[in-house]
């Protein structure tokens, strides 16, 4: 048979010893809301480490809903309105529909032509002040650079001339000789170096008033007015993305429920008997973070509180959270604008056209030939590993070399997944394992490399999703130490991915939460396969489960103890309990306990003992002897060996 292996993996599939398997793998279902709290939530890093009132809220710890009320409560009696942060004056009454502390108050037509049209011209009322100096700051939402597309967007807004100070841009010098004319002189690039510093930045801006700007945001050419007017009187106004816009298929899609219900369903079990304020809710599930506008003032107070991190993204999520009494982000929803990303998870959205001015304004910015490059590219990425009936190393390395710069249609995806799934049918056993590490390898789990890593994470998505469904068919086709590695490298890797930056870890629950939301579909809500774990909830327990099952099928005569330490250690951190397996490792183990490593004995210590994987007693009695004896042979054999040991006891 492993002569036959050598050639390829056959298709003929081992099943004597799937009778005898009865994993007891943990049964508990991640629910929906748990997800969806970790998406909204993981870049709200406030919710874990700020304090709001004086008190550290987290999903850990729960959220105390009476102390975040008090950060959005209404005014008491006497209490000044600006100081709850609902103030209301003639600017906002010439707005339009103005969310007010998260509600969205009753709509004032200003020459509106329809639910869905544009304002072709809206005259924004003056502050009674006058026009405030500006400062923008242009923040690309999938990393620290942004694209030359946002500076024209910003040359057609209709602020001012003169008021508008400054535009401070990544990589303003590269990008000045391809930005609009009128705003070449007012570019500079931000005063501190990565990671920046929100506080020093609003610090050093000029304006009175600063705007964040989004690198992928079409928005009417009042945007800037009725939002500047608006925090003239409330300080600080936010918008809520109601269009996405999906490049790859030049489709529009408007949102007509935000998850809400999820995120009260995930933080329900900690705050027994409360309830956390609608316009919590809706700023921290419905806002857009890079599009504040307020005073800098504001603002610069508030950044105090937020610690840097790789992606001002990120940072703004957080500053949200920061903005209180009366610097309280109002919600706006006057603002004819559209957005050039996915769907947030658990949001429910119908395929739709807004306005003509608006399709238009998001067509030029993101023109059919643009869209066709990416396609193009990716299809020719798979093209030619169907073409070139690719191995899984040659094919794994093809759609990893290539740097995707645009939106990917997910049909395209799921084609890419598909011919790698077939490339590791082609290979052999060490050929699979070879992929997994591949995988494990991947450069966008390097911290270094944010931006490139949140631009391919779909392509990488699709790649892991290849390996996810290979194995969790076909494990059986694989000899020992193709499983002892595989095993190993999966949740390594999973360890890896929830451990990664910013970026990554925001787009991994972005997949995740769709994920989820399809299988409680098909399964019911609740009812999910995955378990809540770091394997579990990357779908990765009935792989594992897999791999387990495999491991009843081959002689353990043939079972290398480094294989068996890697299945044991694997297993264990996934919690994929089996007592036929159980034994089986352990007979593998005890036969050549001679042969153990330091690595090997390291790993079997943390599945006996940490983790308790081992359940009869004798078993843990029998390893544990072999291991101190092992142990002790090692130490005599290597005297750096017993060196370290020695001074690890001191």
């Amino acid at each position: 048979m492993a002569a036959a292996r050598a050639q390829g993996l056959p298709r003929l599939r081992r099943r004597s010893g799937r009778r005898a398997f009865a994993a007891v793998s943990v049964s508990t279902a991640v629910s929906a809301a748990v997800l969806v709290a970790a998406c909204w939530t993981t870049p709200f890093r406030a919710l874990s480490r700020s304090r709001i009132n004086g008190s550290t809220h987290g999903l850990g710890g729960g959220i105390a809903s009476s102390e975040v009320a008090a950060a959005f409560a209404a005014p008491t009696a006497g209490a000044s309105r600006h100081a709850a942060g609902l103030v209301h004056s003639p600017a906002l009454e010439s707005i339009g529909r103005l969310g007010l502390g998260g509600r969205v108050v009753s709509p004032i037509t200003v020459a509106a032509k329809g639910f869905n049209s544009v304002v072709t011209e809206v005259e924004v009322e003056e502050p009674s002040g006058g026009w405030p100096t500006l400062t923008v700051m242009v923040i690309s939402s999938q990393g620290k650079t942004a694209v030359k597309e946002s500076l024209r967007q910003l040359a057609l807004q209709k602020y001012p001339a003169g008021q508008l100070l400054e535009v401070i841009v990544p990589g303003a010098s590269a990008l000045a000789e391809d930005a609009p004319e009128e705003l070449r002189p007012l570019l500079r690039d931000f005063t501190t170096a990565s990671p920046i510093s929100l506080r020093e930045e609003f610090a050093s801006a000029t304006g009175d008033v600063v705007a964040i700007w989004g690198d992928d945001h079409v928005s009417h050419n009042s945007r800037l007015q009725l939002q500047v007017a608006a925090a003239a009187g409330t300080g600080v106004t936010v918008l809520r993305p109601d269009w996405f816009f999906d490049p790859a298929e030049a489709q529009f899609q408007r949102i007509s429920k935000w998850p809400t219900g999820d995120f009260v369903e995930a933080a329900a079990p900690s705050n027994a008997g409360e309830s956390l304020p609608e316009d919590f809710l809706q700023l921290i599930v419905c806002a857009d973070p890079l599009t504040l506008c307020g005073t800098r003032t504001g603002l610069m107070e508030a950044a105090a509180n937020v610690k840097a991190s790789q992606s001002p993204t990120q940072d703004m999520k957080e500053l949200l959270l920061h903005l209180k009494g009366p610097h309280a982000p109002q919600i706006m929803t006057s603002v004819e604008w559209a957005v050039a990303r996915p769907l947030p998870p658990a949001t429910v959205a119908k395929v739709a056209k807004p306005g003509a001015e608006l399709e238009k304004l998001m067509m030029d910015a993101w023109p059919r030939g643009r869209r066709n490059r990416q396609r193009d590219a990716l299809t020719t990425v798979i093209a030619d590993i169907e073409r070139e009936k690719s191995g899984p190393s040659e094919a794994f390395g093809r759609a990893f070399s290539e740097d995707f710069k645009g939106r990917l249609a997910e049909g395209d995806l799921n084609s890419l997944t598909q011919a790698l799934q077939d490339s590791l049918s082609r290979g052999t056993s060490g050929d699979v394992a070879a992929a997994v590490v591949k995988v494990g390898n991947w450069y966008g789990l390097a911290s270094d490399q944010s931006d490139k890593a949140a631009r391919n994470f779909p392509v990488f998505f699709a790649a892991f999703s290849a390996v996810r469904s290979f194995i969790r068919e076909d494990a059986d086709l694989l000899e020992w130490e193709s499983l002892g590695t595989v095993a190993e490298e999966l949740v390594r890797l999973s360890m890896k991915l929830w451990g990664s930056n910013d970026d990554v870890t925001e787009a991994l629950c972005m997949v995740l939460s769709r994920e989820l939301y399809r299988e409680e579909s098909k399964f019911g809500k609740g009812s999910a396969p995955r378990t809540a774990d770091i394997t579990g909830t990357l779908g990765l327990t009935k792989p594992l489960e897999a791999i387990a099952r495999a491991t009843l099928d081959l002689p353990v005569e043939e079972a290398s103890v480094h294989s068996l330490a890697s299945i044991a250690w694997a297993l264990s951190q996934a919690k994929v309990q089996n007592a036929a397996v159980q034994i089986k490792v352990a007979k593998g183990v005890l036969r050549e306990s001679d042969k153990l490593t330091p690595p090997d004995i390291g790993k079997i210590f943390v599945a006996m003992h940490e983790r308790e994987w081992f359940q009869d007693e004798d078993i843990v009695a029998y390893l544990t002897e072999a291991l101190v004896k092992q142990v002790q042979q090692l130490k005599k054999s290597d005297p750096t060996l017993a060196a370290t040991l020695a001074i690890s006891q001191v």
